[in-house]
């Protein structure tokens, strides 16, 4: 066995980015350049432990492993729980209603050119059962740790790999399914809310600190990670030349183009919303009696 693990595997659009960010401020793990480099994946770092431990930095304290994919991915689960004497998780959940809406238009503001179809043309797509992992998995097989951090999946040509691009929206809302495989697995897993999170920060890292055995000081000013994900034009845009802007164009103006710009990713959370109070009311009926912050929030 070689040193602690603290894996962050999921879910997408529920905070775990956030989170990672808090935790790697505190300079006690040791971290990659990227925060989800997803290398359990490949088969290449699961044969050679030191190919994936020499890719975190430092020496001192736990790994920290911010890869969303391994929740969907049990032999990297595996690997780790084989591999690591005091392996943990830390797995974020969100009101699925709100994180399907989230994951919606985060696809389409960032990889519009894949993501092209309504909500109600997703959700058919769910209805009609072809909202499936097939095409993750077959985007995991040709995943390594350079593929993601030059592309993640803003390039992945779906129609080209025979694949739909619906990026799993329904089915990442059901968590219990693959929390339920990371307990078998043998990991020790702590399962936070992401409004909690939000609105009780300062109990739920407490409650974090704990469970890593690890003090956590909350005062700190997260850095934002790399995630190894293209952004849009219009938030490289704005990031490249806003200084330059605010030189030269009156305030009034700015704020007029502003407006103009947020146009393209206005979010409507009503669509088809009480479709989806009737896909989910199992999932959120089970944490609202199983875990205190969907209790409280959801």
């Amino acid at each position: 066995m070689v040193n602690d693990i603290v894996l962050i595997p999921g879910f997408r659009k529920c905070g775990t980015t956030s989170l990672y960010d808090v935790l790697a401020s505190t300079e006690k793990f040791r971290i990659c350049d990227i925060k989800e480099p997803q290398l359990l994946i490949a088969d290449k770092f699961r044969e050679d432990i030191n190919l994936y431990t020499d890719k975190f930095k430092g020496t001192e304290g736990p790994i920290m492993d911010g890869s969303t994919y391994y929740i969907w991915e049990e032999k990297a689960l595996a690997y780790v729980k084989e591999n690591f004497s005091q392996a943990k998780a830390i797995v974020m959940i969100r009101n699925p209603i709100d994180r399907f809406y989230s994951a919606y238009y985060h696809n389409k503001l960032k990889y519009s050119k894949s993501e092209s179809r309504t909500i109600s043309e997703v959700i058919k797509c769910y209805i009609a059962e072809k909202e499936n992992e097939d095409y993750l998995r077959s985007i995991l097989d040709l995943n390594d740790y350079d593929f993601f951090r030059r592309n993640g999946l803003a390039n992945f040509d779906f129609k080209e790999n025979g694949l739909l691009p619906n990026f799993l929206y329904i089915n990442e809302g059901i968590y219990r399914e693959k929390i339920n495989n990371l307990k078998k697995i043998g990991i020790d897993c702590l399962v936070i809310t992401f409004e909690e999170f939000v609105k009780e920060f300062d109990n739920t890292m407490e409650t974090i600190s704990n469970f890593i055995n690890l003090k956590i000081d909350t005062n700190i000013t997260p850095k934002k990670s790399n995630q190894a994900t293209q952004k849009s034009k219009v938030l490289i845009f704005f990031k490249k030349y806003i200084p330059g802007i605010k030189k030269v164009i009156p305030r009034l103006l700015r704020d007029k183009l502003v407006k103009n710009f947020r146009k393209e990713i206005q979010t409507d959370k009503t669509i088809d919303r009480d479709l989806l109070e009737k896909i989910y009311s199992s999932e959120v009926e089970y944490w609202k009696k199983n875990l205190d912050g969907a209790k409280r929030y959801w």
